[in-house]
């Protein structure tokens, strides 16, 4: 049970004026979140077009020790010499496992993820997520894509602040020629 101002003010009063302040409870599932690059996100690196589920860049996502925090939503920005065009889908991945749907770019170089069931990063954790990309199989050659939370307002959750961004690698993308092989019927061995 808390101590109300009312009842401070009558203890104070039975302890012959020494003053013990009001205690005012936290609010439960009220936390900060912190967003920053992962130690372990992909260095730069080729990738061929036409590839799917590459891994462009992973972002941490840290609760503060106060309370759960839940996103709803999160923007993803491509920056880099490429087009849009050059990139099918941007996926989010949290370990093997997909969040929502794959998203496209808009006009702003930016996918956006509103997350039916939301993320929920647990009081004191850090919850890693992958963003990948699904190339085009007609991506230009040499071009390159990096991908970020670019600002802290490009997380959407319920925490009572956010800071930080996370940017990563450039990745170059080239082309992959795949060799075919045809297998005949030979003559037949006596």
């Amino acid at each position: 049970r808390s101590v109300t101002p009312r009842s401070s003010a009558r203890i104070n009063t039975m302890l012959g004026g020494v003053v013990i302040p009001p205690i005012t409870p936290p609010i439960p599932g009220v936390s900060g979140l912190a967003v920053s690059l992962a130690a372990n996100t992909p260095a730069s690196t080729s990738i061929p077009y036409g590839a799917f589920n590459q891994a462009i860049t992973k972002v941490n996502l840290t609760a503060g020790t106060e309370g759960n925090v839940t996103v709803s939503k999160l923007t993803v920005t491509r920056t880099g010499l490429s087009a849009n065009t050059d990139i099918d889908l941007v996926k989010i991945f949290d370990g093997t496992i997909q969040k929502g749907n794959g998203g496209t770019l808009n006009s702003n170089n930016q996918a956006v993820f509103t997350f039916t069931t939301p993320l929920v990063i647990s009081a004191g954790t850090t919850k890693t997520l992958t963003i990948s990309a699904d190339l085009d199989s007609a991506a230009g050659t040499g071009r390159t894509i990096i991908f970020s939370v670019a600002a802290a307002t490009d997380v959407i959750s319920d925490a009572s602040a956010t800071t930080g961004s996370a940017t990563g690698n450039p990745m170059t993308i080239i082309a992959v020629t795949i060799v075919s092989v045809t297998i005949a019927e030979g003559p037949s061995n006596p």
